[in-house]
């Protein structure tokens, strides 16, 4: 898990970015940084990396890393989990190998099968290898987006970073208005479409792959989760659907343990989290710590079942908290690590948890994130499987789904108000404006149902954009922010893959998503509080308390109105009033709207 960066150009003009770059990026990887400079005739190129060392801690893998008999040079941010069969298979073909971490086995994939190596690999990754023999320099980016890759292409001017703080400050681009957009009106940033917080600067896709020829720039799509389906799984009975689904989260959660550094564990008290450390303490003699958000004995956090899961299996459990006197400094250090707006309050709380184990002296942690997009998990799909139901004339059914949906709703009263204020992103009649000035907004987050074939469909968009994206934004920056590298084994693609091909009967079921997940969890005996609490857990927080008597709501409101002049430049009319008024920032509903305009007020 580090940092990478690199720029090619006809002059020196680009050689004070640079150090930008590897400055900027520190934290990312902070035990070894580098830059190598290479040239072709009258094209200068320059590649940057910050090293996190986790696997293979020897020098030999600090990078640039140059292969020895092709020339050909990588910078390389992830994990490779399987590296160990790829070598072996690769030394069977003739390949030596100098190192005994992953980075050189991906150069090695990538220079023997070029793009097809998106089906051998099986990791988290953002890469770029210039090879001197095609004179090209192709930049990658993992199937799902779990790691960035930022680039910035005009004027004969190109370069990369895992990060567009260097980059912004460099090239000094505009706002993206349409992002800014998005976040506001859908608490939703990141997408598919390369989209980034500035105009000038683009992401590149998931599952993509860009390749740089002399002036020539060429994008294309490597993988596809649609074309990854696997049909006949959608009719497994449950017991054989439970058996495959035992078996690949093990061996996802096997290969990501791998690392010649200690592992430490990411609990909340929810059903993901509390799987993914039953399979690590079945799979490791190692004693496992783990962290969680929450003070000891708070009623309204996750601490209570987060120390049940702890204690059914025999982990140290640290209980992180925000005390009401750190909730603005928290919020600055997380304003700073994301480089970019944010949606959601629990983001601070994900930050702290991160901070204490960095402290603790530990730099990979295993967490859940995932399963509730590619299992079901959110309450959403349970109204949209009533829906297809109905649509389809299955009444039989509807009337179970139904049930089980009044059984959730009972159970979690506290969230109706949050429900019922989302509600309007998934009607017919939902149409926003921009909240900006000249500004029409491009909607390409289509989140109603009525916009695919079929809720499978409808449920890959989460995986592609509608959820998960924004998510592992949060989760890169605020894991790098203190040089922690989060491992989602939930993201394996053979996870995904099986989940999206599940028949949606085993996901949703008596009120319940994730249902395969609970009774996995059940059958490996999990308290039945942790396998089927109906209530949802992440690092769950009081967002009201932070706002008020953590003073974060007049700290956000005092860096907006200090540069109120600027902003009625860039917000409409009925932004602006909203701005004005001291109740917006007290609301936490409205939490995205004043996060961004606090981040424009710092930019524009």
């Amino acid at each position: 898990m580090c940092g990478i960066g690199g720029a090619i150009s006809r002059s020196d003009e680009l050689n004070p970015l640079m150090p930008l770059i590897i400055e900027g990026q520190h934290r990312r990887g902070p035990d070894f940084n580098s830059q190598i400079n290479l040239s072709v005739l009258d094209v200068r190129i320059a590649l940057a990396h910050n090293r996190l060392a986790i696997l293979d801690l020897t020098e030999s893998s600090n990078q640039p890393f140059v292969d020895p008999s092709t020339g050909a040079c990588i910078v390389y941010n992830g994990e490779i989990y399987n590296y160990r069969e790829l070598r072996e298979e690769l030394t069977a073909l003739g390949e030596n190998f100098i190192t005994r971490g992953d980075t050189e086995v991906l150069l090695k994939s990538f220079l023997r099968w070029g793009p097809d190596f998106y089906q051998k690999i099986n990791g988290m990754f953002a890469f770029a290898v210039w090879n001197p023999l095609t004179e090209t320099l192709t930049l990658a980016r993992d199937r799902f987006g779990v790691k960035p890759c930022y680039y910035y292409n005009r004027n004969n001017q190109f370069a990369f970073a895992s990060t567009t703080q260097a980059l912004a400050r460099f090239f000094n681009p505009k706002p993206s208005n349409e992002y800014m957009s998005h976040g506001i009106l859908y608490s939703l940033y990141e997408d598919t479409h390369g989209t980034s917080p500035y105009d000038e600067i683009q992401s590149l896709p998931p599952g993509h792959v860009l390749e740089l020829k002399g002036p020539s720039v060429n994008i294309r799509q490597v993988y596809s989760l649609p074309d990854r389906l696997m049909p006949e799984l959608d009719a497994l009975d449950f017991e054989k659907a439970l058996k495959l689904t035992d078996e690949t989260l093990r061996s996802a959660v096997e290969v990501r343990m791998r690392s010649d550094v200690p592992i430490t564990l990411s609990l909340s008290g929810g059903l993901d989290s509390a799987l993914i450390a039953s399979y690590a303490r079945e799979l490791s003699s190692q004693k496992f710590q783990a962290f969680s958000f929450g003070a000891l004995g708070d009623a309204e956090s996750e601490s209570a079942l987060a120390s049940l899961t702890a204690k059914h299996l025999g982990i140290e459990l640290h209980h992180v908290d925000l005390p009401l006197n750190r909730v603005c400094d928290t919020f600055e250090k997380v304003l700073f690590d994301q480089e970019a707006p944010f949606a959601d309050p629990t983001v601070l709380a994900q930050n702290r948890v991160f901070e204490a184990m960095n402290r603790s002296g530990l730099r990979v942690s295993l967490g859940g994130q995932g399963a509730d997009e590619v299992f079901m998990g959110y309450r959403k799909f349970q109204f949209f499987y009533l829906k297809e139901l109905l649509k389809q004339n299955n009444y039989s059914r509807a009337m179970s789904v139904g049930l089980g949906i009044a059984r959730m709703l009972a159970s979690d009263s506290k969230l109706l108000k949050e429900m019922f204020q989302q509600r309007s992103r998934y009607k017919k009649a939902a149409v926003y404006e921009s909240p900006f000035r000249d500004h029409s907004l491009n909607e390409k987050f289509a989140l109603r149902l009525r916009n695919y074939p079929d809720l499978r469909s409808r449920q890959m968009a989460d995986v592609g954009f509608a959820s998960l994206l924004t998510l592992l934004r949060y989760e890169d920056r605020n894991s790098m922010g203190h040089s922690v590298e989060s491992r989602m084994p939930f993201l394996d693609y053979r996870m995904i893959e099986l989940g999206s091909s599940l028949s949606t009967e085993h996901k949703v079921k008596n009120g319940y998503g994730k249902f395969i997940l609970r009774e996995l969890a059940r059958r490996r005996g999990l308290p039945k509080a942790i396998a089927f609490t109906r209530a949802k857990r992440a690092f769950s927080n009081n967002s009201s308390l932070w706002l008020n008597e953590g003073g974060l709501a007049s700290h956000i409101e005092s860096g907006v109105h200090a540069q109120l002049t600027k902003l009625q430049e860039v917000f409409n009319d009925s932004t602006m009033s909203l701005l004005r008024d001291p109740r917006t920032y007290r609301d936490p509903s409205q939490f995205s709207l004043v996060v961004t305009a606090n981040w424009l007020a710092r930019t524009v």
